[in-house]
């Protein structure tokens, strides 16, 4: 039942040469150019909508930085991509209110570094949604937007520095969410989306310093949540829900990679490792779940650390929590904290950060306390008399 996490391979050798030289007419059309970079490219809802032929800028010019617009109405249908923006760097803006951007290879693709795609609607639907056939420093903030692929929702050929911010909208794809190949300092962030893929739902592959934040929607996914190969990475999770079908919610691979948990729910559909960190020193810090189910597995490496992190509503409950944790086997155990269970093993360092909160009195309580200090000053009051009259 699980895919091959790397068959994300497969389509980024064709993209350079498949890209055609020419401009659709209809209504998407160049209505000028940037001095000494590039055109600009509108597509309206004018007739014949959708636009069968889409945008084509590949190759037209030495000077490649092109601008293209997808209005609100607009439509694109057709056989390769519905836009293709070549070399240089360009920027692909898709207007709240745009309709279906159709295409046998991809919605939206480009080639080369320094591309921006601004995706705040429209429907797209191809083999890859949005597709960069690699480079640096290219980047795509999505929103309000669906996305339906039947590879990969968002592709990231080799290159470094590039980054994913989708803070609303679905992917739907039939290999991988969003992934992003060979390169360091890649970084995605998501809320309030929802990706649902049939491999993995975020996947990264080597490179360091890579980081993904997950701060609210779903990750729904045949295979592995959130899966990072080789390199020092980091993964903050802070709210939302990651339920894989068959793999592990987040897995890490060589390097020294921490992930921090402060938020969400993290159920897999089957028993087993939930967590899985690779070989290295590695770091899981819990500061707060809602819910959690299965195994943390440290797997090799001579310093991995698992730090318990959480708020305790009380200083007595806090005190025997942490006395409970200075007896715990880093190499395998389990703890109940804030009504959570963890199991883990193959770790070899356990840390206590709790956080011990003295109670907040109750009313009652605070009625006590304010009868307690009436009482008082009456008693001081009568006391004071006493001595007056003496």
């Amino acid at each position: 039942m699980m895919m091959n996490r790397f068959s994300v391979y497969i389509p980024v050798f064709f993209l350079a040469f498949v890209i055609p030289a020419t401009f659709a007419s209809a209504n998407c059309f160049v209505t000028g150019t940037i001095p000494g970079q590039g055109n600009i490219v509108v597509c309206d809802g004018n007739p014949p909508n959708p636009d069968p032929s889409g945008v084509q800028v590949g190759t037209e010019s030495t000077n490649d930085n092109d601008e293209i617009t997808i209005e609100a109405g607009a439509s694109i249908n057709t056989g390769g991509f519905a836009v293709s923006a070549g070399q240089g760097a360009d920027l692909v803006v898709v207007n709240p209110g745009a309709g279906n951007l159709t295409g046998g290879g991809s919605s939206l693709a480009t080639d080369g570094s320094g591309n921006t795609f601004i995706v705040r609607g429209g429907n797209l639907t191809a083999g890859n949604g949005i597709f960069f056939n690699g480079g640096d420093n290219n980047s795509v903030e999505f929103s309000n937007a669906t996305i339906n692929a039947g590879n990969n929702g968002m592709f990231f050929g080799a290159g470094s520095n590039n980054s994913v911010m989708v803070s609303s909208g679905n992917i739907i794809a039939g290999n991988n969410g969003i992934a992003l190949l060979t390169g360091n300092n890649n970084a995605v962030e998501i809320s309030k989306a929802s990706i649902t893929a049939g491999n993995n739902g975020v996947f990264f592959n080597d490179g360091n310093n890579k980081s993904l934040i997950f701060n609210s929607g779903t990750i729904n996914a045949v295979n592995t949540g959130i899966f990072m190969n080789f390199g020092n990475n980091t993964i903050h999770i802070n709210g939302g829900t990651i339920t894989p079908q068959f793999g592990r919610a987040i897995e890490t691979q060589d390097g020294e990679d921490l992930i921090v948990l402060r938020g969400g729910r993290i159920d897999p559909n089957m028993a087993g490792e939930t967590i899985f960190t690779g070989p290295g020193n590695d770091t899981v810090r819990i500061v707060r779940l809602d819910s959690f189910s299965g195994l943390i597995d440290g797997e090799e490496g001579e310093a991995d650390t698992l730090i318990f992190a959480q708020v305790i509503p009380n200083t007595e409950q806090c005190n025997t929590l942490r006395g409970q944790i200075a007896a715990l086997n880093p190499s395998g155990d389990s703890i109940t904290i804030n009504g959570i269970s963890f199991t883990w093993v193959n770790f070899e360092i356990i840390e206590d950060q709790l956080t011990c909160l003295n109670p907040i009195p109750t009313l009652s309580e605070w009625g006590l306390i304010g009868l307690a200090g009436v009482l008082g000053l009456i008693g001081f009051m009568a006391i004071r008399r006493k001595k007056i009259t003496a």
